[in-house]
């Protein structure tokens, strides 16, 4: 198993201790459990203990509101309680994995803290949720998707309307005893209970669908000239609601950068990976803030077990293994490689017209025109910059005049 925390060589006491403590409070574990609080809520954290030297972990009850409180050059973590009361906590005992890029106000009348009316100098840091910037549609998506489910319950049961034509001198008992008497004609006549409840044999089941024919008395061609009435409005209004919620969905998927056919699943994560430069920089952002915070993590506990800062790594010196070789980084690569041949085959280009240029134009300085491509290439890509030196250039213009003598 690979380390979680990876030092340089001179810190590998240090690394050895730190990695101990993150194996005994399982801190890969926790985060891989709460990666989705940690990307929906913005943060996940959680107490580090240690008492009769021994490490361990407890949870909090509001595990993903914990921010972080900067007061002046002091900087604490804010903790809410059951009570919905704030308690601080130093650094060195919380571990928070997530970002810290949300500005949080606070309000004088309800804090006891120091507020400069002219400085903010106290104010705390918390992780931006998923659909932040969005609530509102998200809000507005789930109220009329369960408004498309009743309705579209409603209109299943929709009962029909008919309409039966009677004389207009009938009297009103008659025409309701009638209404009632072909309601509940054709309501029998579609019942399924019975066929249900019933054990059919095989004989019973070939009568019944052969002998299926029932003949009913219509006076004054009354029942034959019933009307259904038009209920299709709210069939309408569904399908509006539909499109509606179709519009709100794709709103809400281009705001998180998910690519539609992600979400349908018509695409694998690499595909969509590969197809989305939104979706990649997304990503790797969600990867960067729990580095960073694991980072953080690293340096409340080194503290913790006696060592000043000055003793420790500088942060660009920490690696941390907690990421396998992701699909984010097989594109990214994928990607790189691709970017380096196409520049390998304008290099190639570049040289070719420019060597052609040397060999048949005498009035070049051929080791300065040399040297200008030279830069030139290497500033299109850092890497591209042992292509050409000044090595090559000088042995390419010896050959050249050797070749120029021999002709002579």
């Amino acid at each position: 198993m690979n380390n979680l925390i990876q030092l340089p060589e001179e810190y590998k006491d240090i690394e050895k201790k730190v990695n101990s403590v993150m194996q005994k409070v399982d801190l890969t574990g926790e985060i891989l459990n709460n990666l989705t609080d940690i990307i929906y809520y913005g943060s996940h954290s959680f107490k580090l203990q240690y008492e009769n030297e021994e490490w361990s972990k407890r949870s909090f009850y509001n595990n993903n509101k914990v921010t972080k409180l900067y007061r002046r050059v002091t900087k604490k973590f804010l903790v809410p309680t059951r009570q919905y009361t704030l308690r601080e906590f130093n650094t060195d005992y919380i571990s928070r994995i997530g970002g810290s890029d949300l500005k949080l106000s606070i309000d004088k009348d309800l804090t006891d803290f120091d507020q400069d009316d002219l400085y903010d100098e106290t104010y705390a840091l918390g992780g931006s949720p998923l659909y932040y910037n969005i609530s509102d549609k998200v809000k507005e998506y789930m109220l009329k998707d369960a408004l498309v489910s009743l309705l579209g319950i409603k209109d299943l049961i929709q009962p029909l309307l008919l309409l039966i034509s009677t004389d207009r001198n009938t009297a009103q008992e008659d025409a309701v005893s009638l209404a009632s008497d072909v309601e509940d004609l054709i309501n029998n006549y579609s019942d399924v209970s019975s066929i249900i409840s019933s054990k059919f044999s095989v004989s019973e089941l070939v009568d019944t669908i052969i002998n299926n024919v029932r003949v009913i008395p219509d006076y004054n061609n009354t029942i034959n000239s019933n009307n259904l009435i038009d209920l299709s409005r709210l069939t309408d209004k569904i399908s509006s609601i539909r499109g509606e919620l179709s519009d709100l969905r794709d709103t809400i998927l281009g705001s998180c950068a998910i690519p539609p056919e992600l979400y349908k699943g018509s695409a694998t994560k690499y595909e969509a990976l590969v197809r989305s430069d939104r979706l990649k920089s997304r990503v790797g952002s969600y990867m960067d803030k729990i580095e960073y915070s694991i980072v953080d993590s690293f340096y409340s506990v080194s503290k913790v077990l006696g060592y000043d800062e000055d003793q420790l790594p500088k942060r660009r010196e920490v690696s941390i293994n907690l990421f396998t070789r992701t699909s984010l980084e097989v594109t990214n690569i994928k990607n790189n490689v691709d970017t380096i041949d196409q520049l390998l085959r304008s290099v190639n280009d570049i040289i070719s017209n420019a060597v052609r240029s040397v060999g048949e134009n005498h009035i070049l300085d051929k080791e300065a025109y040399l040297i200008k491509v030279s830069s030139m290439i290497n500033k299109l890509h850092p890497e591209l910059s042992d292509i050409i030196t000044e090595e090559s250039i000088n042995k390419y213009l010896q050959e050249l005049s050797e070749g120029e003598d021999s002709e002579y």
